[in-house]
């Protein structure tokens, strides 16, 4: 169920964006390659990270804080962990063991707060997707549904950038480089938790 709902929801994020101009099929790409190359890295992620996170994690906040501050909380180091990345505009470092090359990497990751469309689209959206993530982890009591979450999102994300080009006409606060970018896939995640919510909240919570 979580697989279907993160790809059904993205699917239609999907539609909609084509339709705005934003994107564009690219007729050269192989659909058949883009879905087998999707598969390993949509299992590889969800697996492991779900284990680290929500599993191992999830458990032992859960035995000082409550399931709340549990979900905001590793929702929110989820969301950091992530985002703590180099600016995409960033110049290249190119001798990363040069005095000062640490410095360098630093100041580039925190480029990335100042431009909103970034922490907007990016952060809060990773935010979002690990309360999702997490919530499903706390109300089914087992990894398996977030598991299935996690490997749609994935498994979209590398299909449709393997077929698809930014036009860029899109204002990046609405939609920027990817599906992780803007408010527009922020939208869409949120779409999601509503759907696993509303599937869950006649489930009682196993934990």
């Amino acid at each position: 169920m979580g697989f279907f709902y993160a790809m059904g929801y993205m699917g239609i994020f999907f539609l909609v964006v084509q339709q705005l101009g934003w994107v564009t099929v690219d007729t050269s790409a192989s659909p058949g390659k883009a879905l087998l190359k999707a598969i390993t890295p949509a299992v590889g992620a969800s697996l492991i990270e779900e284990w680290l996170f929500r599993g191992v994690l999830f458990a032992l906040l859960m035995r000082s804080l409550s399931a709340r501050a549990t979900i905001i909380g590793l929702s929110f180091f989820f969301a950091v962990v992530h985002f703590l990345k180099p600016y995409h505009g960033s110049p290249e470092i190119v001798d990363g063991g040069a005095v000062g090359a640490g410095f360098q990497l630093l100041a580039q990751i925190g480029e990335r707060f100042i431009h909103p469309e970034d922490f907007i689209g990016v952060f809060l959206t990773l935010f979002v997707v690990g309360v999702v993530l997490a919530y499903a982890r706390h109300k089914t009591g087992y990894l398996w549904m977030s598991i299935g979450l996690h490997a749609g999102w994935v498994f979209t994300l590398k299909v449709y950038l393997a077929l698809t080009d930014n036009t860029g006409i899109a204002h990046p606060v609405l939609y920027g480089s990817d599906i992780r970018e803007g408010l527009v896939p922020l939208f869409f995640v949120c779409l999601t938790g509503v759907a696993v919510w509303l599937y869950l909240r006649t489930k009682k919570t196993l934990l």
